[in-house]
């Protein structure tokens, strides 16, 4: 009877270490995932900033939508929306 006590000890014991580095894994995992997705929308806010003060410069400039568009390689409907998101503000 013993013999069957210990092997049920030692499976628990094994059980719960593995669920536990399991969990610590998930964690971590999700952890990196979270830095990673700052990261990249930190760059990618960047970069879209960059491009709507370009077209804000180009407005100024009095340049055409499709120009402008040609100029930042977005498309019309992109520039069309900075431009109201622009004059809104302005607001």
């Amino acid at each position: 009877m013993s013999g069957r006590w210990d092997w049920d000890v030692k499976s628990s014991y094994t059980y719960h270490a593995l669920k536990k580095a399991k969990d610590e894994g998930q964690r971590e995992g999700r952890l990196e995932g979270v830095r990673e997705g700052e990261i990249h929308g930190r760059r990618e806010g960047k970069i879209e900033g960059k491009i709507e003060g370009k077209i804000e410069a180009y407005v100024d400039c009095d340049m055409t939508i499709p120009e402008i568009a040609k100029k930042v390689s977005k498309s019309e409907e992109y520039v069309k929306e900075v431009i109201k998101k622009i004059s809104a503000a302005c607001l």
